[in-house]
C-alpha cells in the first residue's frame, strides 16, 4: 500500500477509544494522528462520530436516488 494503512488503523483505533462514538471534531485526524487520513468515510467517522458517518452515507444515498 501507499503507507495510508497506518493512518487508517490509527483513525479506527482512536474512534474506538472515543466516548460513545461521538467523534473528535474538525481536523481531528491532523491533531491526533499527525496526518490526514485520505479517506472520506474514515475522516467523517473520526470527526463526527458514528452519527455523522451515518448521516454522511444517508446524504450520499439520497443524492444517488434523486439525481
Amino acid at each position: 500500500l501507499t503507507g495510508r494503512d497506518r493512518a487508517w488503523s490509527e483513525a479506527i483505533n482512536i474512534f474506538y477509544d472515543s466516548f460513545v462514538f461521538v467523534g473528535y471534531g474538525f481536523q481531528a485526524d491532523r491533531l491526533l494522528i499527525g496526518e490526514h487520513v485520505h479517506n472520506t468515510y474514515l475522516y467523517s467517522l473520526l470527526t463526527a462520530g458514528l452519527i455523522g458517518l451515518i448521516s454522511f452515507i444517508f446524504g450520499i444515498l439520497l443524492y444517488l436516488m434523486f439525481f
